[in-house]
């Protein structure tokens, strides 16, 4: 699944021009490579920005290299959001199926009783 980003103005990059971006889900490969973009330390939460820019660079479609740089700092923070996103949402479907499969085990044990 892809998530398109909406900037708050044209960007014009060479000859690309572009008012959104389109950045693909990341896959095993790239969390391979990269690694987590944020942990918790201590009870806080640490993000890893140096992470987050390398999934940007490589999930954004359709775009010439260098292109993020030309981002004005409201975009490039939904870029972040954008890329943070992917992980949240993840971590919650993860969690979600491990509380149904939790529930069915329940239910399982209840109905051999």
């Amino acid at each position: 699944m892809s998530k398109i980003v909406p900037l708050s103005r044209c960007y014009t990059v060479g000859s690309a021009v572009f008012d959104t971006l389109t950045i693909r889900e990341p896959k095993l490969s790239d969390y391979r490579q990269i690694g987590r973009v944020a942990e918790l330390q201590r009870g806080v939460i640490v993000i890893f920005p140096e992470a987050i820019w390398a999934y940007s660079e490589r999930l954004l479609q359709d775009l010439p290299p260098g292109a993020l740089s030309e981002l004005d700092l409201d975009d490039a923070m939904a870029v972040e959001d954008a890329i943070l996103d992917f992980f949240s949402e993840a971590r919650a479907r993860l969690n979600k199926r491990a509380s149904s499969s939790s529930d069915s085990a329940g239910d399982q044990a209840m109905s051999t009783a």
